[in-house]
């Protein structure tokens, strides 16, 4: 075959295959679920239903996170990501904030990818791991309330919370494939991000 055919070809597969990457982006995003929040001083129970309406066991699903109307701010008690296979996006500026008076349990943590439904394991688990998901969010933020945890006083007047290092932003455990870009997590009361122990493995994972 002619090289110069040959390279023409071959540049002509290659833009193809761009084009077939981006028109799926696209259509990832066109029929991405948009989360609500019927109650914006705690959004918790609607961004959960989302997190579950999103999901398909069979392929990707896809939920999107926007700015609040007259507002930047989610207020939320622990969430959980405990499906596989979902992409949850955050539009820039977006602040996924921990609600006030909450987060007593010494394991609570904003949002955790893993095969449960409660912090302190009471709730229902799941026999499989949590697989392929991924967390974009340029401009946004997960926010915690560190200066609230720390205060571990007697005094009954004060709201007091349990000395804790296991609050943590992000919470991954028994996961595999799971990518986190984009987003700044900051104020928790433990890590930004804690991998789980080996116990409850975290496989495949990329933070950018």
């Amino acid at each position: 075959m002619n090289p110069s055919l040959a390279r023409r070809r071959a540049a002509i597969d290659m833009l193809l295959r761009l084009l077939l990457l981006v028109a799926g982006q696209a259509a990832a995003a066109a029929a991405a679920l948009v989360a609500s929040c019927a109650d914006p001083a705690d959004c918790t129970h609607d961004l959960q239903q989302a997190i579950l309406r999103a999901h398909w066991p069979a392929g990707p699903g896809a939920l999107h996170i926007p700015l609040p109307r007259g507002a930047r701010t989610w207020i939320t008690r622990p969430l959980f990501i405990n499906v596989s296979n979902l992409q949850v996006t955050f539009a820039p500026g977006v602040v996924l904030e921990a609600k006030a008076h909450e987060f007593h349990g010494i394991f609570d943590s904003l949002l955790t990818v893993a095969p449960w439904s409660r912090s302190d394991h009471t709730g229902p688990t799941f026999p499989n791991n949590v697989t392929n998901i991924s967390l974009v969010g340029y401009g946004a933020t997960l926010r915690m309330r560190k200066l609230d945890y720390q205060n571990h006083s007697r005094d009954p007047s004060m709201e007091s919370y349990s000395k804790s290092e296991w609050r943590h932003g992000l919470q991954l455990s028994r996961t595999k494939g799971v990518a986190i870009v984009g987003v700044t997590i900051e104020d928790t009361g433990g890590d930004g991000i804690a991998l789980g122990a080996s116990a409850m493995f975290v496989e495949d994972k990329r933070v950018t």
